[in-house]
């Protein structure tokens, strides 16, 4: 059965099969990582890969417009999204309120209509329309993985609601879990443990850019039959699998 690989098992054996263990080869080893990890995790360009898709719900409250994914943010209902287990938000699926269907709109809709949208005293009982806004972070926050390791979040997630809820409903968000780049020796990759070794495949394509180009194109093939494995395993589980089995399985 395959098990997970830290960073540093996986740079290392890039590190040996090129031979090359000094330190300049090190951070080739691991840039050539990264850009390996980069590719797999936006491998499916048509669809969401299954294990970056989570569902989760969390409450509006009454008379707030504004949930941070961050509990260190002096805002309104600062870590509501932390507090319900939402640490990697990325790009969201589908988002509903009090099971209703509610529509994205981006930054310069919302201020379109400011008079509208920002004034505290508009509100309703199920807002149709949120903006989820992404910034970056001053004072960075520790969170818990996936999977099961400690990183540092320099973003700060919100996400805002109009109009403004006057009253507490649930929330349901289906969401492309955000991902680091690999950094410390113990981090571990957000893929299924099968395809990490797809990672040191990929990496040793990505050497050539680094000087270091020797059975690249055996490399290459091994890279891109995983890849090719991995897309096909994501459309069958989200076309043939039961959505909620599917999101069971997420947790």
């Amino acid at each position: 059965m395959a098990r997970f690989m830290t960073f540093a098992e996986i740079y290392g054996k890039v590190n040996d099969l090129c031979d090359d263990d000094s330190a300049a080869m090190v951070t080739a080893a691991k840039a050539a990582v990264n850009a390996a990890y980069r590719d797999l995790m936006t491998a499916d360009e048509a669809r969401p890969l299954w294990f970056r898709t989570k569902r989760k719900t969390f409450n509006l409250v009454a008379g707030t417009r504004s949930y941070t994914d961050q509990e260190a943010y002096a805002g309104v209902s600062a870590g509501a999204l932390t507090s319900a287990g939402i640490t990697d938000l990325g790009r969201i699926i589908s988002l509903s309120v009090d099971g209703l269907v509610a529509r994205a709109i981006d930054h310069a809709y919302a201020e379109a209509q400011a008079d509208i949208f920002w004034d505290s005293n508009q509100t309703e009982d199920v807002p149709r329309l949120y903006m989820h806004e992404v910034a970056p972070f001053a004072s960075s926050t520790a969170v818990a993985g996936p999977p099961a390791v400690t990183r540092t979040r320099s973003l700060l997630n919100t996400l805002h609601f109009f109009l403004m809820p006057n009253a507490a409903k649930a929330v349901g968000v289906v969401y492309e879990t955000a991902f680091d780049a690999l950094v410390n020796d113990a981090d571990l990759p957000a893929l299924p443990p099968q395809y990490h070794d797809s990672l040191v495949h990929g990496a040793m394509v990505e050497m050539e850019a680094f000087g270091w180009s020797a059975q690249s194109a055996v490399w290459g093939a091994l890279y891109e039959k995983a890849k090719g494995e991995m897309v096909k395993e994501n459309r069958t589980l989200l076309n043939e699998v039961q959505e909620p089995d599917i999101f069971t399985r997420l947790g």
